[in-house]
């Protein structure tokens, strides 16, 4: 979260218009979704908030081209769980074991 200003600022050095996804981190977090989403827009990239990570994930996902890259970035715990809940969603309907 301390880096985001820079990470956000080399985007726009090398000229990247990345698609922000976000969701609240209810397990950890050291940044608030609202001041979040205002960095993102400051610097003036796309972006849109979801009520979850799974939301999140399927979002990004369901727009993504063929290439695209798809980054999660939070605590692990919090990015595994929502990539198991995505998973079973999309495998068994949304019934998770």
């Amino acid at each position: 979260d301390k880096d985001l200003a820079a990470i956000l600022t080399e985007f726009i050095n090398y000229n990247l218009s990345p698609k922000f996804y976000l969701a609240e981190n209810n397990s950890f977090r050291t940044i608030k979704i609202e001041d979040l989403a205002v960095q993102v827009k400051s610097k003036k990239f796309e972006y849109q908030i979801y009520n979850n990570l799974s939301d999140a994930s399927l979002a990004a996902f369901e727009n993504a081209d063929k290439a695209d890259l798809i980054v999660a970035a939070g605590s692990f715990n919090t990015v595994f769980e929502a990539g198991v809940e995505f998973m079973s969603n999309n495998i068994r309907g949304g019934e998770n074991e």
